[in-house]
């Protein structure tokens, strides 16, 4: 054909002044191994772009010293030296580990040629696992009991009047009239009868206040059993939702591993 130039495998691309023959280099997104040096005219080098190269890689990753297994990805970092490692962050796909390399120790090791640099813009948060456990499950302290529902809280039951009132307890506080009596105390002058009469309707008035007052008494603590009871179906919940979201974490940093083991996402 033609107009065909080369095969591809080995391009001439502009390089830095310090590269030498055998150095990893990437030029506008293509990843290569010099095969020649630095040309000062031509400020150009000749760059392979495909096959495993014999090159100097760290085993350290982003967090710090990370031993190298075979099959790792490895990134181009261009401020590192040697720049080769498994650091993601500020750096590009560069190839396949092919050897394995210590923990924290720079060795020279087969890897494998990735053509084109892949940006590592996958998921840079930490897994969630690493942040969902701040929850601390509640403990039933208030006697409540749970049966798995939250109770309706219905009206307040009118209680029957047992306490000697009136006898037609209406959930009504009794207006009290004070009534007007003589000044007969330690005479022999006793009240008349519709003096009688006020004192009784006065000390009724009283007995059926205090009625209603115990029967409010006893509504608040029925609602307050009621709350109480909620309460500890709230609590179980929580647990349970605590248990659910650390499974769901789980699980879906298990997802994340394996989208990370296949490239789909950047390791985290």
């Amino acid at each position: 054909m033609k107009n065909k130039i080369q095969d591809g495998e080995v391009l001439n691309l502009v390089v830095g002044a310090s590269v030498v023959a055998g150095d990893p280099v990437v030029v506008g997104g293509v990843n290569g191994v010099a095969a020649t040096d630095y040309d000062a005219t031509s400020t150009m080098a000749a760059v392979e772009t495909q096959g495993v190269f014999d090159l100097s890689v760290k085993a350290v990753n982003d967090a710090g010293n990370s031993g190298v297994a075979i099959g790792d990805r490895i990134y181009f970092v261009t401020g590192d030296t040697p720049k080769l490692s498994k650091k993601a962050t500020g750096g590009s796909l560069f190839g396949i580990a092919l050897e394995a390399i210590t923990s924290g120790a720079t060795d020279t090791i087969n890897v494998l040629l990735i053509a084109q640099t892949e940006a590592d813009t996958g998921i840079a948060s930490a897994h969630e696992a690493d942040v969902a456990q701040t929850q601390t499950a509640l403990t039933d302290n208030g006697g409540g009991t749970a049966d798995g529902t939250v109770a309706s809280q219905a009206a307040p039951v009118t209680l029957t009047d047992n306490t000697g009132g009136s006898g037609s307890h209406d959930d009504t506080l009794a207006a009290v009239t004070a009534p007007t009596l003589s000044d007969w105390n330690g005479s022999s002058v006793y009240p008349s009868a519709a003096q009688g009469t006020a004192i009784t309707d006065a000390v009724n008035a009283l007995k059926q206040n205090q009625s209603d007052v115990g029967q409010k008494v006893i509504e608040l603590v029925t609602l307050a059993g009621t709350q109480q009871n909620n309460m500890k179906e709230v609590t179980t919940e929580l647990a349970l939702v605590k248990t659910d979201v650390a499974n769901l974490v789980t699980k879906m940093n298990a997802v994340l591993l394996a989208l990370e083991k296949f490239q789909v996402l950047a390791s985290s």
